[in-house]
């Protein structure tokens, strides 16, 4: 069972991972444009990038209330 402490609750598509942190939020995939997109009602959700950065570095956003985030599969938000 997830408790919110030792265990974590995650989603994947093919381009990025999102992290839930006590939240309430919604995400979507589309498979043609390969474009995730996060809304955070409540809480916040940690999404990264599953493609690398110039520097090889994994690009993680945090998306609060209120916000929408939508990545691309080149990694771009």
């Amino acid at each position: 069972s997830y408790d919110g402490q030792s265990n974590k609750f995650e989603i994947r598509t093919s381009t990025a991972v999102a992290g839930v942190r006590g939240t309430q939020f919604m995400t979507s995939y589309d498979t043609g444009s390969k474009v995730t997109e996060i809304l955070t009602f409540e809480g916040r959700v940690t999404l990264k990038a599953l493609t690398r950065t110039s520097g090889n570095s994994l690009v993680e956003i945090s998306v609060s209330r209120g916000e929408r985030l939508r990545m691309s599969g080149d990694g771009q938000a």
